[in-house]
């Protein structure tokens, strides 16, 4: 007698019920790990912020200064001199473990054998080899890596809420600026309360995190809300003039929209350029491919993380030039200086009076 039972036949009936219920699965799972692997990347960008404000704590503990936010020995052409447009982020090389790099710079060493002057050419120069040197701590790994002979960068020396004459300010208004090397006693409001380092975002199509507006108009510094209108949904219009680069491209070159933030427009709202040039006046954003916001040092060193709903006051005040303290007076004659441009503008500022503002 047979007592074999007859064999179930996989039919496909059964492949498409259990090709459907791992889709299923994959479908509740993949949020959670798109979820945590960006929670990683913002880890990641946090590490490379707190290694780049140490960096800066450990220069002031060097030369008793902050650095130079853009500066360098000048010179009558982009070959001869560097026209004073480096990034202050190359003085923070020899404080990243970056010694030998920082001692070709100042010797104008290159690979190519050509001479080049101490400290080297033009930051856009490429011929220099320095300049094409990738350093990972400048790169977020949640922006897109471009493929520029000089690598792009994702953070920037804030300058707290000044938008004019930016590269050539008489007073600073944040803890950096082009052409001052600032201390951590003219951090009046206290480094615990005032940024120091932004990210900014780097070139993804016409996104805001990494684009700049240009030839936009100069009356926008009298009422800063009316940049909005370049872009909707988070990118550019197709009729608003980009740069060719965008955001952030050029780690070496200290000029605004590669190496500036301003706290005056939220982050991941539109920059903005009043010229052509990258040294234009405008609205330098901070921005960033993170969700909903961005990170950002404090002057003490602490790192964390601001949503793009910070607020930023009255938008429609216009960017003031000259920024006086006038600590003998009432808290209400102050009131123009402190809350500007809300809580985003008092982080920024540096000896505006109101660090305390921030609880």
């Amino acid at each position: 007698m047979n007592d074999e039972r007859p064999r179930r036949q996989f039919k496909v009936r059964d492949l498409l019920v259990i090709t459907a219920c791992a889709a299923l699965l994959m479908a509740l799972l993949m949020p959670l790990i798109l979820r945590a692997r960006e929670a990683a990347r913002r880890m990641s960008c946090q590490n490379n912020m707190k290694q780049l404000i140490l960096a800066v704590h450990n220069y002031e503990s060097t030369h008793r200064c902050l650095p130079n936010a853009m500066g360098g020995t000048g010179g009558r052409n982009e070959l001869d001199g560097n026209l004073n447009r480096l990034s202050g982020f190359i003085t923070l090389t020899p404080y990243i473990e970056a010694s030998p790099f920082f001692g070709w710079v100042m010797d104008g060493t290159s690979d190519d054998k050509k001479s080049y002057p101490a400290f080297g050419p033009a930051p856009w120069v490429s011929t220099f080899s320095p300049w094409c040197f990738k350093f990972p701590v400048f790169h977020c790994p949640s922006a897109p890596v471009l493929s520029y002979t000089i690598p792009s960068k994702n953070y920037a020396f804030c300058i707290g809420d000044a938008a004019r004459n930016v590269h050539n300010m008489k007073e600073p208004r944040g803890m950096f600026a082009p052409g001052h090397y600032r201390k951590f006693s003219d951090v009046t409001d206290g480094p615990s309360y005032t940024i120091a380092l932004c990210e900014i975002g780097t070139l993804s199509g016409r996104a805001n995190q990494g684009q700049v507006a240009v030839e936009q108009p100069v009356a926008w510094l009298e009422n800063p809300s009316l940049a909005f209108a370049v872009s909707v949904g988070g990118a550019y219009l197709k009729s608003t003039k980009l740069s060719k680069l965008g955001r952030g491209a050029n780690w070496v070159d200290g000029a605004g929209s590669f190496n500036l933030v301003n706290t005056i427009l939220p982050p991941n709202a539109p920059s903005i350029l009043m010229g052509t040039s990258e040294t234009s006046d405008g609205f330098f954003t901070a921005g960033s491919f993170h969700s909903d916001g961005v990170n950002f040092a404090f002057g003490d060193g602490s790192v964390r993380f601001v949503s793009n709903m910070i607020d930023t006051g009255d938008l429609t005040k216009p960017v003031l030039e000259i920024f006086q303290r006038r600590p003998a007076t009432p808290l209400g004659a102050e009131d123009w200086v402190r809350q500007q441009y809300g809580t985003w503008g008092v982080l920024g500022s540096a000896d505006g009076g109101d660090g305390g503002y921030i609880e």
